[in-house]
């Protein structure tokens, strides 16, 4: 009877210690199929965190058909080995961040691929974009070179990307942009030029752009903004001047903009709003303004009915809701009484992210699953240790006495065992 529960721990225990080895086989083989899967059906190359000084790679050598390529948080200076680059000829996606001086050779392109799509350089080591940087790059249309240290971009730096979508300059040291940058573009939607120490010219438009849907300006220290500012962004849809100086908009800034449909204008230091404005744009359906030091008088006054009848808050201006409106419909407020609304919370910039391509199982629900079962394992195995103890304790205690199961005595009802010590 003990051999038989002994056995049962034993079988208790080998079924744990199965369980756990083919969940660690079954976890780790699903992990680098799915890998394996993924990668081969991107073809990605990741050398991410590895050290790197040269672009001088065995995978680049042998394979001409990576997809996407990921060199961030290297040591590279610059792309000294061009022609490895440029025979990938399905190459979508190349990244090349936090590569803290990296920057292109003087007066040359950076290297040359006629596929490539997609190309990141955040928190690299460019100073300037000069006309040749970008040459090499026809059918371009995502460029992230943002928080670098850009001072100086030439008129036509852009000139051979003639399919460029989405160009993020933000967190550079761009004073002003040359307005015909962007002009001969038929594919330019947005443009993020957000924490750049940006002066508008006076009086004159800011950039060129038939195309051009998205204008992102948060954080650029603006003060003025002036009637001629977006005259030439005829297909403009949103335009962000949240975080600025902003004192004062002109009745007539947004009046040849007939496709604006939002505009964020939060923590500035306007005064008032031009309900007029609301007159002309049509198209609007979002309007953030929050977090402006208002002076209640007539205008402004005009200006929340228009903007509360409209329904142009939306819920991606500040949270703080009913204490906006509440107060601004104040009766009891002087004229020239400022109403100042400082949210808990700011809103967020309209800003993209580039897509994620690592997606797959969670390393924290695995390991809790296998944490359980070694636990579960070492409590078997406590239990067996202790029950071992306790069988060897009573054999001591029985030694030189014998038990005869001769008497034994059976009735309908139970079973009684009479124990005879042998003398």
């Amino acid at each position: 009877m003990k051999m038989a529960k002994v056995e049962i721990f034993i079988k208790v225990l080998s079924l744990l210690t199965v369980l756990q080895c083919g969940n660690n086989i079954c976890c780790v083989s699903s992990q680098e199929s799915w890998q394996v899967a993924v990668a081969e059906q991107q073809r990605m190359l990741n050398k991410s965190f590895s050290n790197l000084s040269s672009m001088k790679l065995k995978e680049l050598e042998t394979l001409n058909n990576w997809q996407i390529i990921d060199l961030s948080h290297n040591s590279i200076e610059f792309i000294d080995s061009p022609e490895l680059l440029g025979k990938q000829n399905e190459l979508d996606f190349l990244q090349i961040d936090f590569n803290a001086k990296f920057r292109p050779k003087e007066n040359g392109a950076i290297f040359i691929n006629k596929n490539l799509k997609r190309m990141s350089c955040k928190s690299c080591g460019f100073t300037e974009i000069q006309s040749q940087h970008f040459t090499g790059f026809d059918i371009l249309a995502e460029l992230n070179l943002s928080a670098n240290r850009i001072n100086k971009i030439a008129a036509d730096a852009f000139k051979r990307n003639g399919y460029l979508r989405r160009l993020d300059l933000s967190e550079n040291q761009i004073i002003a942009l040359l307005p015909a940058t962007f002009s001969p573009f038929r594919k330019f939607e947005e443009l993020i030029i957000s924490s750049n120490p940006i002066q508008l010219p006076l009086n004159k438009p800011f950039i060129k752009s038939e195309s051009l849907k998205h204008l992102i300006m948060a954080n650029c220290n603006i003060a003025d903004v002036y009637k001629e500012t977006f005259n030439d962004l005829k297909s403009i849809e949103a335009i962000n001047l949240n975080d600025n100086r902003i004192e004062k908009i002109e009745v007539t800034t947004f009046a040849l903009n007939p496709k604006l449909k939002s505009l964020f204008i939060e923590n500035n230091h306007l005064k008032s709003f031009p309900a007029s404005i609301l007159d002309s744009s049509k198209e609007l359906y979002e309007l953030c303004a929050d977090n402006n030091t208002y002076v209640n008088k007539q205008e402004f006054k005009e200006f929340i009915k228009k903007y509360t009848s409209r329904n142009l808050r939306t819920s991606n201006c500040t949270q703080n809701v009913e204490n906006f409106i509440e107060n601004l419909f104040n009766p009891n407020v002087d004229d020239d009484n400022e109403i100042f609304i400082n949210p808990d919370n700011s809103t967020d910039e309209m800003s993209s992210k580039f897509i994620k391509f690592h997606e797959g199982i969670s390393q924290f629900f695995i390991g809790s699953y296998l944490t359980i079962i070694l636990i579960m394992q070492a409590a078997a195995c406590i239990l067996l240790t202790l029950y071992l103890i306790k069988i060897t304790k009573y054999e001591k205690l029985g030694t030189g006495t014998d038990v005869n199961y001769a008497n034994t005595i059976l009735n309908d009802n139970d079973i009684y065992k009479v124990y005879k010590l042998n003398e």
